[in-house]
C-alpha cells in the first residue's frame, strides 16, 4: 500500500495533485490527513511514502479537512494506475 501524506508544504519533494498524470498513483493507496489547525506532524508525514498537496490560488492558504479530503481522495482515485 502506497501512503500519501496530505500537506500544505510547497517544497519540491511534495507532489501536486493536479500535476500528477493519470496512471501516476499506485492502485493500492491510503491518504493521511490531519486536523484543520495543525495538519499532520512531520513525524507522521515522513512515515508516509509520498507527500501530496492541492494546488491553490495565492489568496487561499487552507481548506477545511472535509473539503480537502474529498478533493484529494477523488483526485487520487482519478489518477490511479490500472494494475
Amino acid at each position: 500500500v502506497m501512503s500519501y501524506a496530505a500537506v500544505i508544504d510547497k517544497d519540491e519533494d511534495t507532489m501536486v495533485l493536479e500535476r500528477t498524470p493519470k496512471g501516476g498513483i499506485h492502485f493500492n493507496w491510503c491518504c493521511v490527513l490531519g486536523n484543520e489547525g495543525n495538519g499532520i506532524s512531520s513525524k507522521v508525514a515522513s512515515s508516509c511514502d509520498r507527500r501530496i498537496r492541492i494546488e491553490m490560488t495565492e489568496s487561499v492558504d487552507s481548506l477545511s479537512v472535509g473539503v480537502a479530503a474529498g478533493i484529494i481522495m477523488h483526485g487520487l482515485r482519478e489518477r490511479e494506475a490500472t494494475t
